[in-house]
């Protein structure tokens, strides 16, 4: 509200224009107060036992699906015992023999002995093979499941024919393997079994220790001890028994007043073909 040139303001709106100012910064004032207001502390919305149950509960089962899974995925075996390698240098050295030319394998010398190729092959390979194979892969195939394993032999520089089928076998005794052939190892557990069990004991000699975590996760997710208040629970197995009405009956909290019958508390019956009889139980007959 502005005075123009030659105007006079009545009183009134002397008033309205001195008091506009002081509205605006109160209504500002009052504006920044309630953003600057400390929010209201909410309630807790779950308890944190009950939070730390459901943790512990979840780790078990974790932790079971891994020692399970290590369990059965077996230690591998080595490509060595599967390809037949130590076949692999028979049939060099007696390729190399036969040749009767090749490197240094010939009998044009009298001083060179027609073995050379596999005294070199065995000295620089296969006496190695055996040491590395039994102190690496020392356990029976399938990380120790089946009982056939691979002798490891040396270029005896005897045979050209190359004829390996242990991959075959081990595949087939693998598809045939069940798990009650292991019922100790293998078998389904329960959550319980595990504490102080620890399933993975192949290739004999390395069993795995029981991890020691699980007594205190277990006790916290059954709630040991009352960790956190426990809920009533009721299965209402007595509304489905067998033997007709017997299963009392559940007031419905409405007064019935019947000129003829009389005032009486209004029932329900929950067993089929079951009726309140306004006498305090359900009977097959309505009354």
């Amino acid at each position: 509200m502005v005075a123009k040139a030659g105007h006079n303001l009545t009183f009134g709106q002397r008033i309205r224009l001195a008091l506009k100012p002081v509205s605006t910064t109160a209504i500002t004032l009052l504006t920044l107060t309630a953003f600057m207001a400390p929010a209201l502390a909410q309630p807790a919305t779950c308890d944190p036992s009950y939070w730390e149950a459901l943790k512990s509960k979840a780790w078990a089962e974790a932790q079971r699906e891994i020692t399970q899974n290590q369990n059965l995925i077996y230690k591998a075996d080595s490509i060595l015992e599967y390809s037949c390698f130590d076949n692999f240098l028979e049939s060099l050295a007696t390729v190399v023999h036969n040749q009767n030319a090749l490197f240094s394998e010939t009998n044009h010398w009298p001083s060179t002995a027609p073995t050379n190729m596999a005294n070199a092959l065995n000295i620089l390979v296969a006496n190695s093979l055996a040491p590395y194979i039994g102190g690496n892969f020392g356990h029976t195939y399938l990380g120790g499941r089946d009982g056939a394993d691979y002798t490891v032999g040396g270029a005896g520089g005897g045979s050209a024919i190359y004829n390996c089928n242990v991959m075959a076998q081990v595949w087939s005794a693998a598809k045939c393997i069940n798990f009650v052939d292991e019922p100790s190892l293998d078998d389904f557990f329960y959550l319980d079994t595990y504490d102080g069990f620890d399933p993975r004991g192949l290739p004999p000699g390395y069993a795995c220790t029981a991890d020691g975590r699980f007594a205190a996760q277990l006790s916290r997710a059954r709630n040991d001890g009352d960790q956190y208040p426990r809920e009533p629970f009721n299965m209402y197995e007595n509304f489905f028994a067998t033997d007709n009405c017997s299963a009392p009956p559940i007031a419905t909290g409405v007064t019935v007043d019947r000129s003829n019958i009389g005032a009486y508390q209004e029932h329900i019956c929950v067993n089929p073909g079951c009726a309140f009889d306004r006498g305090g139980a359900c009977t097959a007959t309505p009354p």
